[in-house]
């Protein structure tokens, strides 16, 4: 990988990619600007590719930028994402926009720039996920460079003492700050599996160093192969609060789910197994919530959205999948101790008139198929 402006020769070739992933099938174009090479794009880049997707009304799917802001329109963020939008004139879906424990209850505070687009007339959809922490790796933790020349040029930077102490004296350049208050969920190399489970300060603690350090010497150790999540707050409020926020921004009928999953390791983060059960089950019982909605918030908003043939409804002739529940026992068991368990309270399961689920129990029948 490497840090050069997308222009010229590159661009074309990049356009032409993107419009034969489009010909193919693809629902949309998707960049996570927190992570790299996507950093590295500024945002004449993005409406170059999205004046591409915009042929075909799709749109573009954003994880909102924290690295590389002095490249962006409005220093990154939600700012940049509506810039796109209005210069290309393409729809815009922002992935897991929320509320977090630093601003839990301050919906109207971040949805503020995103209705006033809307107001222009720009065409915006957004979700969620109703925890109150993301999970990631390691490497997005540091600056620009150290992503260059890919995972052999990423280790020769951890193990070169002088090289290392210069890019965790860089980690804070970006929005992604420090990696305190994180747990281990995936290590990719016996000899330490069992850190899996365990907070970034205890497992530093244990080897004598700092918790970049830790996190620098794990990377190494495991040739990159490891993943981590944020530990949830203690302040079961500021926890309940977020849930609240996620309810309030359900209710809107631009708002879908989304699980952001990430189900490798050990000890992954709960979402992997229960977070559209939370929604449907124990935060729509809490909230009183209308059952018809929140359904409709999983299944036809983002079919949609994304252009899912003859998905995301009941009706002659689509294709028959069916989650088949009931409404006041459908829960949530995933936790953070114990992230890899099934829900219950769903007895069937029917993928393009399969069963995939039978008395709860997973029957191995593999019926998926590509959409559109």
């Amino acid at each position: 990988m490497t840090d050069v402006p997308l222009k010229g020769d590159l661009l074309t070739a990049t356009k032409q990619l993107l419009r034969e992933s489009l010909e193919q099938g693809a629902v949309g174009f998707s960049t996570g600007l927190s992570y790299f090479p996507h950093s590295w794009s500024d945002t004449d880049e993005l409406c170059e590719l999205m004046e591409v997707t915009k042929e075909f009304d799709r749109p573009m799917s954003i994880h909102v930028r924290s690295h590389n802001r002095h490249r962006a329109f409005g220093g990154g963020g939600v700012a940049e994402a509506i810039e796109v939008a209005r210069r290309t004139g393409s729809k815009l879906h922002f992935e897991h926009h929320r509320t977090s424990p630093k601003s839990a209850g301050q919906v109207a505070e971040i949805m503020e720039p995103i209705d006033k687009a809307k107001a222009e007339g720009l065409d915006i959809t957004l979700e969620c996920y109703p925890y109150t922490v993301g999970s990631s790796f390691p490497q997005a933790y540091f600056p620009g460079y150290f992503n260059e020349g890919g995972p052999e040029a990423m280790l020769d930077i951890l193990t070169d003492k002088a090289k290392r102490t210069e890019v965790i004296s860089r980690m804070s350049e970006d929005a992604y700050s420090t990696p305190g208050g994180n747990v281990w969920t995936f290590i990719g190399v016996e000899k330490y599996k069992h850190f899996e489970g365990q907070l970034f300060e205890d497992v530093a603690s244990e080897w004598g160093l700092s918790v970049e350090e830790m996190m620098c010497r794990m990377m190494v150790e495991t040739s990159l192969a490891c993943g981590m999540r944020g530990a949830p707050p203690p302040n079961i409020a500021k926890w309940r609060q977020v849930e609240d926020d996620v309810m309030q921004l359900l209710s809107r009928p631009d708002y879908m789910i989304g699980s952001d999953s990430i189900s490798a390791g050990g000890v992954p983060h709960p979402r992997g197994h229960g977070c559209f059960v939370r929604f449907v089950g124990r935060l729509r019982r809490r909230h009183n919530y209308p059952i018809e909605q929140v359904i409709q918030r999983v299944t036809q908003n983002p079919a949609e959205r994304f252009g899912l043939t003859d998905r995301g409804v009941l009706a002659e002739g689509k294709f028959a999948d069916l989650v088949i529940f009931d409404e006041q026992k459908i829960n949530d068991r995933s936790t953070f101790d114990d992230p890899i368990a099934y829900p219950e309270g769903v007895p069937f399961v029917l993928v393009n008139g399969a069963l995939v689920v039978d008395g709860e129990e997973v029957t191995g029948i593999m019926a998926g198929q590509a959409i559109p």
